[in-house]
């Protein structure tokens, strides 16, 4: 089957909303469409590969992988000056199709603007039906939707942890000030140096209030808390030492906002390997073999967007949740493999990967948590605590993922590229 994306034969700017359901019997058929948006540009699709065929349940059945999405690589033009929000959001939408799959059926739809946000929506928020979530989980993270139900949805929030690298926290936030970012609601500092003297609040030139926290206690659990005075439902969670682009971070919130609220949007793509007895581990990089696609199962929480919903149930008395700050806070490590878990557990969803139009930026501190030489050893071993408690992997292969600006398509699409370093 020749799997390269369809021309459309619709004039651009004509388009209209077209509804094609077909019903198939199969159990991970993939269908790539591509279509000439009102923009005149190509938005492409790659395809977001189903998860671990099965699985077993805490109750003994068979648990089948998450569904599968098509997602599209769209090219939503240039933020910064001039930036036009309803246009953004257009731009984002304008065009695309959806590809729903489940296990047994799948429904195409060939959208323009409305229709495409509806259909993410759902693809969003729909958990597949072999999707058991641990007893109580989606109980309490109904729980924490309503807590939060009330923060702004349009706007976001930058949290930053950072410990002892003064150096590095500056540069950050010099070059996310450095033009208008015009969703960002906050920055918040999440400071783990207990005795440190804590700068003073300040607002930028461009409006933005910059908050500084500190912690009661030095743990890597911070910075997945969700903050007391935070206004916003969006957090970009950040490390002290790496950022996006200010036009790049705009452009990431928005496809967060209308394609991923359930998932891990970022930059960074990890995966877990299996080795020859089962055992799992940690790796930057996972393929099938035989010239297959490569793919990633987790986006790590030190670049990325995550709903306020999921750090809530992060911080609760799940007994998930408390199983999994216990051991980060032991091994001082493991919060995004953690978080990651968690979102999979309860959407049975993966997360989904950003290519902004610039490279992501990485100052290289030699100090950080991954440098050190138990990093791998303490990784391998919360995987195996997590799959544990969890009664298997949760977790979703995916190898489609958003590129700012993309026109083409290419026939091998990886989801960590070569910027990205393992940690």
């Amino acid at each position: 089957m020749d799997y390269r994306p369809l021309k459309s034969q619709l004039p651009t700017g004509r388009l209209t909303t077209i509804l094609i359901t077909a019903f198939i019997s199969i159990s991970a058929t993939l269908v790539l469409l591509r279509l000439s948006p009102p923009g005149g540009k190509v938005s492409s699709f790659v395809p977001v590969a189903v998860g671990p065929p099965s699985r077993q349940g805490q109750d003994g059945s068979t648990r089948t992988g998450g569904g599968v999405v098509v997602v599209p690589e769209v090219d939503v033009g240039g933020f910064g000056n001039g930036f036009d929000e309803e246009e953004a959001k257009a731009n984002a939408n304008g065009g695309a199709n959806v590809v729903l799959v489940t296990s047994t059926s799948l429904v195409l739809q060939t959208t323009t603007s409305t229709v495409l946000q509806q259909g993410m929506s759902t693809a969003a928020a729909s958990v597949d039906a072999n999707c058991h979530p641990v007893n109580g989980a989606l109980d309490v993270l109904k729980e924490m939707e309503e807590k939060y139900s009330s923060l702004r949805d349009d706007k976001f929030t930058i949290t930053i942890g950072t410990y002892k690298r003064p150096k590095e926290l500056n540069n950050t936030i010099k070059i996310l000030l450095s033009e208008p970012i015009p969703s960002l609601q906050e920055i918040v500092i999440i400071n783990n140096d207990l005795n440190a003297t804590l700068p003073e609040d300040y607002v930028s030139p461009f409006g933005v209030p910059v908050r500084h926290r500190m912690s009661e206690v030095n743990s890597m659990n911070n910075r997945l808390t969700p903050d007391p005075l935070l206004k916003t439902q969006a957090v970009f969670s950040s490390d002290d030492d790496v950022y996006f682009t200010p036009s790049d971070l705009e452009w990431g919130f928005q496809i967060w906002r209308n394609y991923g609220q359930n998932r891990i949007v970022g930059a960074h793509g990890r995966c877990v390997g299996t080795d020859e007895s089962g055992q799992t581990w940690y790796k930057s990089k996972c393929s099938t073999g035989g010239g297959q696609e490569s793919y990633y199962q987790m986006v790590l929480v030190g670049l990325a967007f995550i709903h306020v919903k999921f750090m809530g149930f992060y911080a609760s008395a799940h007994p998930i949740a408390v199983q999994a700050r216990n051991l980060v806070d032991e091994t001082f490590n493991c919060d995004d493999l953690a978080m990651n878990y968690i979102m999979s557990m309860l959407t049975c969803q993966g997360p989904l990967q950003l290519r902004g139009q610039k490279p992501w930026h990485d100052l290289g501190s030699p100090d950080g948590i991954s440098h050190k030489s138990d990093h791998q050893k303490k990784r391998d071993r919360c995987l195996r605590s997590f799959e544990d408690w969890m009664g298997g992997s949760p977790l979703v292969n995916v190898t489609g993922h958003m590129r700012r600006g993309y026109t083409d398509y290419q026939g091998s699409m990886f989801g960590v590229f070569d910027s990205d370093k393992g940690q």
